[in-house]
Order: C-alpha cells, then structure tokens, then sequence
C-alpha cells in the first residue's frame, strides 16, 4: 500500500457525516447499495438517478460496479460537505469547496471550475431553459438527450420519491445548489463524469411550492459552472469499501432510479 493510499484511508477515517444516528434497525440492512437494474434481453442496463442534490446519467456502456462508485463517492462529498458548511445556502461555493475536497482526497481528479452568472434579456426565460442552454455547451448526441430526459422525467408522479430526494437536499427555501451530470467508462477501467453544476439565490419566495427547474429567471439568480471528474481506480479500489462502511445503510434514503 503506498502512500497516496495511506493518505485517502486516513482521511476517510477522519471524515465526518450529516447522517442520523445508527440504530438496531439499521444494522438489518446491507451496507452497500445494490444499483438497480433492468434485465433486457440478459443484459443489465444501469438507470438514471437521483443522487441527494445530483442526477447522473449513466452511458449504457458502464459498469454496474463503476455506477455503484459514482453513486457512492458523491454521496459521500455531498455528506460531507453539508457536515462541514451546515449553512450551505448562504455559502454555495464553499460548499462545493469542501465537495471537490472530499473526491480529491478519495482518487478522483476534478477540473478546476468557476461559477458564473446567467444572463439573459428575457423576462419569460426559465430556469430549465438556462440549464439546457448550459447543458449543450458539455454534453452532445445521446449525453445531451439523456440530460434532457432526466430533467423531464422528474417531474411525473413515478418518480415523485427522487423528485423529494432532490429537492429536499437541493433546495432550502429560496436557496438551493445542485447538479446535473453524465458518467461513462474512461477506456482503462475507470470512470469519468461530466456535469453542470448550478446554485442559485432567489430574491421571491414565489415558486417556492412547485419545482425550481419551471422558476423563471426574473425571479432568481443562476450561477453555473462545468467540471469534469475522472476516478484514479489505483486508489479507489483501495477505499472503496471503506466508503461504504462510511455510508452504513443510509445510501438507500438518498439514491433513487429515475424512471424515463
């Protein structure tokens, strides 16, 4: 075992989580999630999901496995950071600090990434149209579709458990942080994400019942940003387990499928 992995076993250890306590009951379930799948014709086919505060749209062409590490190591940086900046509405970008922290110091390599303002000269433009705008600049072909899919499909009644997910640990008050991302494999065995990353002020409590995507932007503030995350399996395969043994049995209140 090297040092970068001495290194990411004693962070973990250290790290603290915005989790409920354990209890006798939570012991009863599994510690690592099992991502859902479709059996189609004998092949599993990986659906999108709701990841606390972020989708990921996954390709078809990635590992149950590789999914599983996406869904579990983002977890764990969202956790993370709420535990660290409690107050996240009032300090989004040292939220997403204390984010990029956690994946940096479990094997992923993350871009650097400024927020920027969205701008536009239309009153009627909404947030959802900004996202999408936003969206095409990263994302192309079947990525973008399914993106798009994603942002549709969570507002039906049969995804109302991931809409509540997302809201609840997006959204607090007019205040709210979240992402928007695809995941495929890398091409040596590892995974790589691209995503939107978005946090907004608003100035109205107007909007605040329905879902923020249909706000319109005279109401608000968006700031976006990209970045793009690869995973170093050197390290990861190391950490994995610890990570979930981090997460205990409380992964499964947090990631839901998102039904397309």
């Amino acid at each position: 075992m090297d040092d970068s992995v001495r290194k990411c076993k004693a962070y973990l250890s250290n790290l603290q989580l915005d989790l409920p306590p354990p209890t006798s009951i939570a012991t009863n379930y599994p510690l690592k999630r099992v991502t859902a799948v479709d059996e189609v014709d004998g092949n599993c086919k990986n659906k999108p999901a709701v990841v606390g505060s972020m989708t990921v749209q996954p390709s078809s062409d990635l590992s149950a496995e590789l999914y599983a590490d996406v869904q579990n190591s983002c977890l764990l940086a969202q956790l993370a950071a709420k535990k660290k900046v409690p107050d996240s509405e009032k300090n989004p970008v040292k939220w997403y600090k204390a984010y990029r922290e956690v994946l940096e110091n479990i094997g992923w390599r993350i871009t650097d990434f400024g927020f920027n303002k969205s701008e536009t000269n239309s009153n009627s433009f909404t947030v959802k149209k900004s996202i999408i705008g936003f969206l095409e600049t990263l994302a192309i072909g079947p990525e973008l579709a399914g993106l798009k899919l994603v942002i549709d499909a969570l507002t039906r009644a049969a995804n109302g458990e991931a809409l509540e997910v997302f809201k609840n640990t997006s959204k607090s008050q007019v205040h709210g942080k979240f992402q928007l991302g695809t995941a495929k494999p890398a091409g040596d065995g590892t995974v790589t994400i691209a995503a939107g990353a978005f946090y907004f002020p608003s100035s109205s409590s107007a909007g605040t019942v329905s879902f923020f995507f249909d706000w319109s932007l005279s109401d608000i503030e968006l700031y976006q940003s990209n970045q793009t995350m690869d995973l170093n399996m050197d390290v990861y395969k190391y950490v994995r387990e610890d990570i979930i043994e981090k997460l205990g049995p409380h992964a499964k209140n947090y990631v839901k499928d998102i039904e397309i």
